[in-house]
């Protein structure tokens, strides 16, 4: 109840630090936690100022702890404090613990912090295994303002076509018309199959007419995978003249 009339404004914060004895700190950051994961605006940010005396606590717990604890140290701090603690944040880019790296790398992605981009992208390579679905997610939340600094990285020779892959994907989600030299030059590279099947996805979402013949070439694909994302582009962009075509695929 005491919580409530806070967020109401009927109690200072100080009632509630009062009641918060010695041992208690960390236990009571978990009670907000379950409100503040509930909460947007001035509700979530009167939650993080009741924490805020106790969180260089729990930054300690970020290197310190075991790696359940470091994960939860993260995952809170970046709901409670992401700018206060973004270099502890950044850090722990290079925990050991997979989860733990993923949770840094969410939050940063989440508080569209571009300046860490290719330090990003440079960690995503340990989740490989993990959703493509999430990873693109997490790319699409951090580019959202700027989708440019996203497309920088995406002809980076260096990068895994893998990566690539989630990357053109994550500009697709972003309606980034400007990447679309990039998927046609991804085209006419004749490169990875699914960087392709990328490429045709992205063109049939945002691209013109004007790419008609790369895309009716590409329905005579050899792989499969090629040939079924071309005939979605030839469906979305193809006219009457591509009646024949289709009947013959």
């Amino acid at each position: 109840p005491l919580l409530m009339e806070i967020l109401a404004q009927e109690q200072w914060p100080e009632s509630f630090h009062d009641l918060v004895e010695e041992g208690e700190e960390l236990f009571f950051i978990d009670f907000l936690m379950r409100y503040a994961e509930k909460l947007s605006g001035k509700s979530r940010q009167a939650i993080a100022e009741l924490a805020q005396p106790y969180l260089p606590q729990l930054a300690a717990r970020a290197t310190s702890g075991d790696a359940e604890q470091r994960a939860r140290a993260i995952l809170t701090l970046s709901t409670l404090a992401p700018q206060a603690y973004e270099s502890e944040i950044v850090a722990a880019l290079d925990d050991e613990s997979p989860l733990v790296c993923m949770l840094a790398t969410r939050s940063l992605a989440d508080n569209q912090a571009t300046q860490y981009t290719s330090q990003i992208l440079d960690k995503t390579t340990r989740f490989r295994a993990w959703s493509q679905n999430y990873l693109i997610s997490t790319l699409v939340s951090l580019a959202r303002e700027n989708p440019e600094i996203l497309r920088n990285h995406l002809t980076e020779s260096h990068r895994p076509e893998w990566i690539r892959l989630i990357i053109l994907k994550a500009l697709t989600e972003l309606n980034d018309w400007q990447a679309m030299p990039l998927a046609v030059e991804f085209l006419n590279m004749d490169e990875d199959r699914e960087l392709q099947a990328a490429a045709l996805q992205f063109i049939s979402r945002l691209g013109h007419d004007g790419l008609l013949d790369l895309i009716r070439t590409k329905c005579h694909a050899k792989d499969f995978v090629i040939r079924l994302n071309a005939v979605k582009a030839l469906a979305q962009l193809g006219n009457q003249n591509d009646h024949k075509l289709l009947e013959e695929l």
